[in-house]
């Protein structure tokens, strides 16, 4: 896992090397966890889905949650 990102409010956007398509990060924060699908090469960057503890900061109100979550 490679941090590509950290920001002062405790998100840091990571990277897996051997993680499955299509291309996507994901954003790990204290309450949760998002992935954002860059959709190579043409863009742009899509919120994919989140886990975690009610609305995250991270994705706004439109965003799908993971099952089990």
């Amino acid at each position: 896992m490679a941090t590509i990102f950290r920001s002062r409010r405790r998100f840091r956007v990571v990277v897996y090397s051997n993680d499955h398509p299509p291309p996507h990060v994901h954003a790990i924060g204290p309450d949760g966890d998002a992935r954002f699908l860059l959709n190579c090469p043409d863009g742009p960057v899509a919120l994919w889905d989140y886990e975690g503890a009610g609305p995250s900061p991270l994705c706004g109100s439109s965003a799908r949650r993971s099952p089990g979550a």
